[in-house]
C-alpha cells in the first residue's frame, strides 16, 4: 500500500509510510468511517446545511466594523 500511494505526485515514501500507519492503526468499522475520516462525508449527525455552510465565513454588516 506505501508503495501505491509513493507513485502519486507529490507523496515520498516516508509521507506515504506515515500516511498508512495513520489510518490503519485505527480501528474503523465499515468504509463509511474511512469516508468520514479522510474528510469525504459528513459525520452521522451533520445535517446537510451544516455541511455547505461549514466554510463560507459570515460577512459583517457594513458599519460594524468600524468601532
Amino acid at each position: 500500500m506505501v508503495r501505491h500511494l509513493a507513485r502519486v505526485v507529490g507523496i515520498g515514501v516516508e509521507t506515504a509510510d506515515m500516511l498508512v500507519n495513520e489510518v490503519l492503526s485505527r480501528p474503523m468499522r465499515d468504509r463509511k468511517a474511512v469516508a468520514r475520516y479522510a474528510g469525504l462525508t459528513g459525520s452521522p449527525d451533520e445535517s446537510g446545511a451544516k455541511r455547505r455552510n461549514k466554510g463560507s465565513p459570515k460577512q459583517a454588516t457594513p458599519g460594524s466594523a468600524a468601532v
